[in-house]
């Protein structure tokens, strides 16, 4: 009786689904999807419950849709000329199929053949009828099938086996291969098609800090970084605590990327004999997360500033929360303070806007949205962004330049332009943070010291 509750709720839900993958596939919109999300489910008057599965649906198809649309096709006559809002509602059921386990497989079939019919004419409900009939009959040799695609040989990974795995671009497939090799291209893939881990960082700044990350490991989290835990498998008795925790100022939510992104820094500021107190300007802060890993490890973050005012007010209430000492803070794009600031830094941190292709599988919209337009003003703009920062940096200092991106474009061939373009920089170390968790944030840092 409840699951048969569940899918009738899920009706409203699987349709502004694909209302939403529709529109998504549409027009460009640089909307977040957290957003768009929240506006649908308003419009539709979704409860939380209803408007957990619509996220949950989007993103999973998003993730996935290449190698779900691989897993359809042979049910399909002529699949090449299926409509696309069509295709949409197959994906979204099939993903239901195939991935979700607490709506009866019977409803998932009903509910998107009826909505079919409704949409698109009974002639395109027959489809969705005899396609999702016949994949629901079929689903012990489909699932199996997927996972023989997911335990081929890595080495021996095709553009086209990258592509499908992440739901990649063709040509960003294409890119890692040469960038990374087949085995590490299909890594990334398969990072970039998983459900994020949810990852935390204990305030190192509180004084029960090693006790907040026992009983967080005691909770079933595993340890990452110095000050790290996530939760591969979490489970719902486990909110309540993580609120708690959040709430009293001990913890933040975090990916494992960032985290160690900023613990790599920490290490390298203390090994090379930065004194105590040595003021850091973080030129592009956003919300703030590595701004306050910072604060809570003892560096002395003076200056934060990004030209977003919603994001420098995230970072307010991230500070009051935490019980963090607060930095200046400038709603101003580093290149305009720049020149107020020469030679005033020891420390810079720059977290470049970037394509964010590190990222796809918290933001899975990405893929849709990495035209060579973007990825060109966003070239541009690193550049600016390097030169500005690298004018406030003192003699002898240091400047952290960091990306979500995996584009040897956006990180290692930028540095080696950037360093070729100067006399006075030096490489201290770069390296790819890519962290063994479902879907973590994949971060490239890059330390040049000042001579």
């Amino acid at each position: 009786m409840l699951r048969s509750a569940v899918a009738e709720s899920a009706s409203s839900a699987r349709a502004a689904a694909v209302a939403l993958l529709e529109s998504l596939h549409g027009a460009p919109d640089d909307t977040p999807l957290p957003v768009l999300v929240d506006r649908v489910a308003r419009r539709q008057n979704l409860d939380i419950r209803d408007t957990a599965l619509l996220t949950e649906l989007i993103c999973g198809v998003l993730r996935t849709e290449k190698r779900l649309w691989a897993l359809l096709k042979p049910f399909l006559r002529k699949p090449d000329s299926l409509p696309k809002p069509l295709r949409f509602l197959l994906l979204t059921a099939a993903y239901e199929l195939l991935f979700l386990d607490h709506i009866p497989s019977r409803a998932t079939v009903h509910q998107a053949v009826s909505l079919a019919g409704r949409r698109y004419g009974s002639a395109l409900g027959g489809v969705a009828n005899a396609v999702l009939r016949a994949l629901d009959r079929d689903l012990d040799r489909v699932r199996a099938e997927d996972a023989s695609f997911l335990a081929r040989d890595p080495e021996l990974a095709t553009v086209d086996d990258v592509e499908r795995l992440g739901s990649l671009p063709s040509d960003l497939a294409a890119q890692w291969i040469r960038d990374y090799g087949p085995a590490g291209a299909w890594a990334f893939a398969r990072q970039a098609g998983c459900r994020p881990a949810p990852g935390w960082r204990v305030n190192a700044g509180h004084p029960d800090a090693e006790d907040t990350r026992r009983a967080l490991l005691k909770a079933g989290g595993q340890a990452t970084g110095r000050y790290g835990v996530v939760f591969p498998r979490p489970h719902a008795d486990l909110l309540p605590l993580l609120e708690r925790l959040e709430s009293e100022g001990r913890l933040t939510r975090q990916g494992t990327g960032a985290l160690l992104a900023a613990e790599h820094l920490i290490d390298i500021i203390h090994a090379d004999g930065y004194p105590a107190g040595s003021p850091l300007w973080d030129a592009c802060c956003g919300r703030g997360g590595k701004t306050c890993a910072l604060l809570e490890r003892g560096i002395s973050v003076a200056l934060a500033s990004d030209p977003a005012p919603s994001r420098l007010r995230g970072l307010e209430t991230a500070l009051t929360r935490l019980r963090l000492p607060r930095p200046e803070l400038s709603c101003s794009p580093a290149q305009a303070l720049a020149p107020a600031l020469t030679g005033r830094f020891p420390l810079i941190l720059l977290d470049v806007p970037c394509s964010g292709t590190g990222t796809l599988a918290r933001n899975p919209e990405l893929r849709l949205r990495l035209g060579l337009k973007r990825r060109t003003e966003l070239s541009s703009l690193q550049t600016e962004l390097l030169d500005a920062a690298w004018g406030a940096l003192a003699p002898g200092g240091l400047l952290a330049y960091a990306t979500c991106a995996l584009r040897r474009e956006e990180n290692e061939k930028r540095i080696a332009s950037f360093l070729a373009s100067r006399t006075d920089a030096f490489l201290r170390t770069q390296t790819l943070i890519a962290p063994d968790f479902p879907g973590q944030d994949v971060l490239f840092i890059a330390l040049i010291r000042k001579n």
